[in-house]
């Protein structure tokens, strides 16, 4: 369903029982929903997806990585998304960090022992908890 920006805000106001993820599509938005409670809203993964520096480096790196993969290491590009997910969320706790080729990202623990992947390919961007 596209909508634009103005109707988002509204979506949000009148708080819904679903976490809506908004995706620019030239300009207008592609609303997706999951649902849950209206707090999630503000968990860690919608504070990152929703940061547009943040999807800009990532994308950028994304691309980057489909030139350049026969030649540089994926360790390198996991280094540079820890950094930019730690510009955006320096508190959130990550370890047992790794980089993923297919698709493109980083796979980690949080503190709380839930599995994550950051991840990026040909059709989308996002956060899935894997474990």
């Amino acid at each position: 369903m596209l909508i634009n920006v103005k109707r988002l805000d509204k979506l949000l106001t009148k708080g819904l029982n679903c976490c809506i993820f908004a995706v620019e599509l030239g300009k207008s938005l592609l609303l997706k929903k999951c649902l849950t409670d209206k707090n999630k809203l503000t968990m860690w993964y919608n504070i990152l997806i929703n940061n547009k520096g943040f999807e800009m480096t990532f994308g950028n790196l994304f691309s980057r990585w489909l030139d350049e993969k026969e030649y540089e290491d994926i360790n390198q590009y996991k280094e540079v998304i820890v950094s930019a997910v730690k510009k955006v969320l320096p508190n959130l706790v990550m370890s047992d960090i790794k980089p993923t080729k297919r698709p493109f990202g980083i796979t980690f623990s949080t503190e709380d022992g839930k599995r994550w992947r950051i991840f990026h390919n040909m059709r989308e961007f996002g956060v899935k908890r894997i474990g």
